[in-house]
């Protein structure tokens, strides 16, 4: 397991390895997919990391991992997002937070083509440091410390404004020059975010708010994507018309209804030939394939590898 405590630890790799200066992630750790900042040239040392990421290809789990007096975050865009807490599995639906406390172990168990996630690493600052790292009157820092802290659930759904309060803060960072203001600006925007995940977390501990239907429906398919539906099926139990229910499903999801059934079921298809033992044909028969070989090459379109190569990469580690 690793325990990530050094200066560069906010990089997460595919390949579980922390970078080297000359890694093509590099410091800011901007790839394609990927963009990956450090706050600590703009005058904001408890931002560990700031990210977001765009697969555009699957690439392997993450290895378990713990962080080492920080706050890890993730808010999902689209898609879904598996990770692993402590040995349970949590779903991140979009619109919904991760989050982890420090020493929690952890790891992201999908990184599946087309899913979209920003994410955050939060060093918590002692309670002598907390008015300095967070910038406020050493009364409200430690309320503030105190109430990151103390959320227990590892995910909830959360206000819209996280998701434009990330957006604002990836546009702040590409437009505004290095300089006092911008580190105002930036700072603003980040106690914003903090403040909005420590209300949307009490709010959702006193009183859990019910799903939608169609956030409902998500998660349903994302349990069972074995099930037959239909389009015409699935707009009638959401209410709405099969045109409405596709756009609504697609903005909520990024992806189509028939596309993200596909994609759960190339998830469930990987959990179960990493961490069981079903031969591939029975596993094709279970999430309701027509055949092994329509199943394997579906895999291999999503995964980029057959299932069997799926399945000796978990089992030698």
């Amino acid at each position: 397991m690793k325990r990530d405590n050094d200066s560069k630890a906010f990089f997460h790799l595919t390949d579980g390895r922390p970078p080297s200066d000359d890694h093509p992630l590099g410091r800011l750790g901007t790839t394609k997919e990927r963009k990956t900042i450090s706050l600590a040239d703009d005058g904001l040392p408890f931002v560990a990391g700031i990210g977001h990421t765009r697969y555009e290809v699957a690439h392997a789990a993450l290895p378990e991992h713990v962080h080492v007096g920080r706050i890890e975050l993730h808010y999902c865009l689209c898609g879904s997002i598996d990770f692993e807490i402590e040995d349970r599995r949590h779903t991140l639906l979009p619109g919904e937070v991760c989050l982890t406390q420090p020493d929690m172990r952890h790891h992201l168990v999908s990184n599946a083509k087309g899913h979209q996630h920003y994410w955050l690493l939060l060093d918590i600052p002692s309670a002598r440091n907390a008015a300095r790292a967070f910038g406020l009157p050493p009364a409200e820092a430690l309320e503030l410390r105190r109430r990151l802290t103390s959320i227990r659930r590892p995910v909830f759904r959360v206000d819209d404004q996280m998701k434009q309060l990330f957006h604002e803060l990836f546009e702040t960072l590409g437009k505004l020059p290095h300089g006092t203001y911008r580190t105002l600006v930036l700072r603003t925007l980040l106690l914003r975010l903090l403040a909005t995940l420590v209300q949307d977390a009490a709010r959702q501990a006193n009183c859990p708010a019910a799903p939608s239907p169609l956030v409902q429906l998500v998660a349903d398919i994302h349990a069972h994507p074995e099930a037959r539906r239909t389009i015409e099926g699935m707009a009638r139990a959401v209410g709405k018309c099969e045109s409405l229910f596709s756009s609504e499903f697609k903005h909520l999801t990024g992806f189509p209804p028939a596309a993200f059934i596909a994609h759960c079921r190339i998830q469930k298809a990987r959990e179960l030939l990493e961490k069981g033992d079903m031969s591939i044909a029975a596993i094709a028969r279970t999430l309701g394939y027509s055949s092994a070989a329509h199943f394997s090459s579906q895999f291999r379109l999503f995964c980029g590898m057959s299932p069997r190569t799926c399945r000796r990469a978990a089992r030698n580690g």
